[in-house]
């Protein structure tokens, strides 16, 4: 209970506009009792396990999971996952990516063709995978300039630009 406390006080303070939390079972009517307290809109997912999720946040947001419907994260497709995602605060391009996949994971892979990825994404996902407390590199990034060397200590090329070149071979 002390991780959903803090929750809902970075959701009080404006830092989250939208939560997602997993409680075990037994604490749903402690959690609802909470969150009706304070007048503050959820929907809760109960989970096979006997836990459940709840999304709790400002109205317009708790709406949108409402309107999705899903009962099961599992369910959710690429497009709606994405839209979670980006509205719990993860970061665009780790969603952008998490897209990707999940989209060349399906049968019908109409979101990339051969070269639909620039050279400035596949940067981008470097940068953020690799060696991402690196200013040297983030400075040559924004300046236009390639770092010289794409590859980690060991001499391996980072796993999300692979499997993005992979996908797109």
């Amino acid at each position: 209970m002390k991780v959903f406390r803090h929750h809902l006080y970075e959701y009080r303070k404006g830092l989250r506009n939208l939560v997602l939390h997993t409680l075990p079972g037994i604490r749903r009517k402690c959690v609802e009792a909470k969150l009706a307290s304070e007048g503050i809109d959820y929907v809760i997912q109960e989970l096979p396990s006997g836990s459940f999720n709840v999304f709790f946040g400002a109205d317009e947001c708790v709406a949108v999971v409402r309107e999705i419907g899903r009962q099961s994260l599992s369910k959710y497709t690429a497009e709606e996952d994405f839209i979670l995602g980006t509205m719990l605060g993860y970061g665009r391009l780790q969603q952008c990516i998490r897209y990707i996949k999940m989209r060349s994971n399906r049968s019908d892979r109409t979101l990339l063709t051969r070269g639909s990825l620039s050279e400035e994404l596949e940067e981008e996902v470097f940068l953020t995978f690799v060696d991402e407390g690196s200013d040297k590199k983030r400075a040559a990034y924004t300046s236009g300039k390639t770092p010289s060397n794409k590859r980690d200590s060991l001499g391996n090329q980072p796993a999300a630009i692979h499997n993005i070149r992979a996908f797109m071979t």
